[in-house]
């Protein structure tokens, strides 16, 4: 006895092809855990020594972490004495998502967009962007202040368009020891960018 299945396809007509709708709804399952996986909110906070934001690293985004290849717009980041406080200044593209780290030293005392920029959960060194950087202007810079910094405090950023494959790439933001002073003279002006490594 044949049992005919009258039942309809995808797309509202013709015999339903179940193999296809459970390929359909697998294939959106991954999808939604490859998302869910790359946003760097899902990027735990570490320690100085456990952190992945550092190449060679274990893998973030299913992907290695690398510094920028070829073609990559880099994140470019400054250390700079903005009033009392070490501030990283990172100059991010368009079309971005990142997270940054303090490193040697420090916590983060706030951000220029609370909203945008946010605290790593459970996590007082560490923050990231709960959005991709909104395209408009090529870049947008977003500030973040450093309590308790010291000459060897740096920054790690890792970012990551999502387009130029799996992974992460990273830059680091570095300030030369010789012209470190805490608190600095209070006018702000203090550069403390040193090189901007990758």
């Amino acid at each position: 006895m044949h049992v005919k299945n009258n039942s309809k396809n995808f797309y509202g007509s013709g015999p339903c092809n179940c193999s296809s709708v459970l390929g359909l709804k697998m294939l959106t399952a991954v999808l939604c855990l490859v998302s869910i996986i790359g946003h760097p909110s899902s990027l735990e906070c570490g320690t100085d020594a456990t952190t992945r934001l550092i190449p060679g690293r274990q893998m973030v985004m299913s992907g290695d972490v690398t510094p920028p290849a070829q073609g990559v717009t880099p994140v470019v980041v400054q250390l700079k004495m903005v009033g009392k406080l070490l501030t990283a200044i990172a100059e991010v593209p368009n079309g971005n998502f990142f997270a940054l780290r303090v490193m040697g030293g420090g916590t983060v005392a706030g951000t220029s967009n609370s909203t945008f920029v946010v605290p790593t959960k459970n996590c007082t060194a560490q923050v990231y962007s709960n959005d991709m950087v909104p395209y408009g202007n090529p870049t947008t810079t977003y500030n973040v202040s450093i309590a308790g910094a010291g000459p060897k405090t740096y920054v790690i950023v890792g970012f990551t368009d999502g387009a130029s494959g799996p992974g992460l790439f990273v830059v680091n933001g570095s300030q030369s020891q010789s012209q470190f002073e805490v608190g600095g003279d209070g006018d702000g002006g203090e550069d403390l960018s040193g090189s901007v490594t990758a």
